[in-house]
């Protein structure tokens, strides 16, 4: 498989677990609250690089340190989409 096929896989397997995340929230926590467009386009897009940042698992750092970079990485994503989604 093609380096850039391997993206896609990765960015659009994030922005599937982004967006049904997103949808469960907003249906069984927040039923009232509707979803706005800034709101969905910056989940899926920033779902999607924490898809990317997944790649990290699969190269030859120890599983620990790979953890620990996806973990702070996607804590850093969240805090950005938090920030955007006020």
């Amino acid at each position: 498989m093609s380096r850039f096929s391997t993206f896609l896989k990765y960015l659009f397997t994030g922005m599937g677990y982004g967006d049904i995340c997103f949808l469960c929230i907003l249906t069984f926590i927040y039923p009232n609250v509707a979803p706005t467009a800034r709101n969905t386009v910056s989940v899926l897009i920033l779902s999607g690089l924490i898809g990317i940042l997944s790649m990290i698992m699969h190269t030859e750092l120890p599983l620990s340190v790979s953890l620990l970079i996806h973990l702070i990485g996607t804590f850093f994503i969240f805090w950005l989409m938090v920030s955007i989604n006020q």
